[in-house]
């Protein structure tokens, strides 16, 4: 028995050694070394302004207080226009970054190079020895598409040198995500291996950039070797309360070495955690750990408990974790859609990159479906909701509520997240065809420089996915007359476009057209004064017709566009 007790105890002392190798340090930098004002970080103030919001806490964060600047996102956004080198493909392309950084317009610091390279060792060694070396922070672009994040800081085995070997065990950053942006702190492991990060080159064909790794840097010439611990991804997935016993020890060790540093100094206070979530995803399983805090999530390996992310959310974070309420809420978004359930599976947690909004922080729960529609016709569907128990989607086949309703709500199969249309596309939706034409500004001048983006932030009021709209029209093509339309809408600045029976309107605002007739057809408007949500709606018949778009012939049921507007459930009632 005591050579049993011995036994266990080598082992307990080892699994503990292996855990922490990712935290024992030798160099940490985070910066900047003095707090900024306003503090950091700062939200991206549109969907697309990730990479305004990174070049905001850049300027704003340079080494010597006395030089740094304060901009607005709107005069950095126009700035990236300027510089950008692909803008059909790209909001802010790595040129457009690099060029506003270097903007004499803002009083700028440093001489910033576009440092993007197929291999990722090579752009990460100079990122982690020029930070050190001059303490910028550094814009870099994670995941296959673009999503630009602020990197602060690292934890390495040695201080990285101008060639040699360093062996990266943590990254931190901050994502200015819309609405609620976040600290981050990841495992070099993760950092370089994961799909959300470095795990794969950005994906776009056609773009100089395609499969490259993308970092904008201060010109170094250093030439250091990343090595990085490797990632377990299989092998015995370990009970909850050895998880819980992980994080501990995990916490402990990190208040020892005194590695809570910056924006997470909040892990030396009383922070307690609630159950472990265990999640799969295509290849492995991990645990996801909600705090107390609402504001904070851990993410820890399943298979040895060695810590791999951590989240510092600026607004609370919401996880239903319970089977029963996911039905629950299942069951009641159903009701109104007039759909009863026939027969349900248990739902069962999952990790999609093509779902998330914030990485494996936000993962998934699918549930199989037996579904009877208002009609009395039974579907059969996989039905996605997000960890706060809101479907996202599969229900689009139930919206049309029996022959009488066609509604457009942009989650049909074809329609992916994050997906970019252009003047000329043409994409299909439920019972629409819809084309993306130019779009008039206030000034009576026409553009086709703008583009329409499937987002799912919410900004038009509706639920799952919607349309960005960026100075385009879109012209809608339903299969036959609609007696009423209405759609939901975000407006959020800039003039818009509408066409209805073949009349043509540009106007600032939806209220100005509140009460009034446009191609026969009574307008009624619920909100819509700007920086507003509001429902938009059409009474009377409204056909095909014909509209001239910049000397351009266009047939369409109805024209809308804008040029900070966001639209979705688009609904004909025919």
């Amino acid at each position: 028995m005591k050579v049993k007790h011995i036994l266990l105890t080598s082992l307990a002392v080892v699994l503990f050694q292996l855990t922490f190798t990712t935290i024992a340090v030798a160099y940490s930098l985070i910066l900047p070394d003095v707090a900024c004002t306003p503090p950091l970080p700062y939200t991206a103030e549109a969907d697309h302004y990730g990479g305004p919001a990174c070049v905001q806490m850049i300027l704003n964060a340079c080494p010597d207080p006395t030089a740094r600047h304060y901009n607005a996102q709107d005069d950095i956004y126009s700035s990236i226009l300027l510089h950008n080198a692909e803008p059909t493909t790209w909001f802010s392309d790595p040129s457009g970054i690099e060029g506003a950084l270097e903007d004499p317009v803002f009083s700028p610091c440093g001489n910033w190079v576009d440092y993007s390279n197929t291999d990722k060792n090579w752009v990460l060694g100079k990122m982690l020895y020029w930070m050190k070396t001059t303490g910028y922070l550094t814009p870099v672009s994670i995941s296959s598409s673009e999503h630009w994040v602020t990197v602060i800081g690292s934890h390495t085995d040695v201080e990285p040198s101008y060639s040699g070997s360093v062996t990266l065990q943590n990254i931190f950053f901050y994502d200015p995500l819309p609405g609620n942006p976040s600290s981050g702190w990841v495992t070099g492991t993760v950092w370089l291996l994961d799909t959300a990060y470095w795990g794969v080159p950005l994906n776009k064909p056609g773009s100089a950039w395609h499969n490259k790794y993308i970092a904008i840097i201060e010109p170094p010439g250093a030439i250091p070797k990343v090595i990085v611990p490797k990632w377990i991804l299989e092998g015995r997935i370990l009970p909850v309360k050895e998880i819980k016993r992980y994080f501990d020890l995990w916490l402990k060790e990190v208040r020892k070495r005194e590695l809570a540093q910056g924006p997470f100094k909040i892990l030396h206070k009383d922070v307690r955690i609630e159950k472990p979530i265990l999640t799969k995803t295509a290849r492995y399983s991990y645990y996801l750990i909600p705090f107390k805090d609402r504001r904070l999530a851990a993410i820890f390996n399943a298979y040895n408990g060695s810590f791999e992310e951590l989240r510092y959310f600026q607004q609370p974070q919401r996880y239903v974790v319970n089977p029963k309420v996911i039905n629950n809420r299942l069951s009641e978004t159903l009701r109104a859609y007039k759909a009863d359930i026939v027969e349900i599976s248990t739902p069962k947690l999952q990790y999609d990159p093509e779902l998330t909004t914030v990485g494996r922080f936000s993962p998934t729960w699918k549930v199989q479906a037996a579904v009877r529609d208002a009609s009395g016709k039974e579907h059969k569907l996989p039905i996605y909701l997000n960890i706060r128990g809101e479907v996202i989607s599969s229900l689009e086949r139930l919206r049309a509520k029996g022959p009488e309703m066609c509604c457009v709500h942009f989650e049909g199969p074809l329609l992916k997240l994050g997906a970019v249309y252009r003047v000329g596309d043409t994409f299909i939706d439920s019972c629409a065809k819809i084309t993306v034409q130019p779009f008039q500004w206030s000034n009576k001048k026409w553009t086709k420089d703008g583009f329409a983006e499937v987002g799912n932030a919410g900004r038009a009021g509706g639920s799952g996915q919607e349309m960005t709209i960026n100075n385009v029209n879109l012209a809608f093509e339903f299969r036959s007359s609609c007696k009423d339309l209405s759609l939901r809408f975000g407006e959020y600045g800039g003039n818009l476009n509408i066409g209805i029976n073949g009349d043509f309107r540009n106007f600032e605002n939806f209220a100005d057209i509140n009460n009034t007739t446009i191609g026969g057809i009574n307008i009624s408007v619920v909100n819509g004064f700007g920086n507003d949500k509001g429902m938009l709606k059409l009474s009377g018949t409204i056909h095909k017709s014909k509209f001239t778009l910049e000397e351009k012939e266009v047939w369409a049921s109805i024209i809308i566009g804008g040029q900070e507007l966001w639209i979705d459930d688009v609904c004909c009632l025919r």
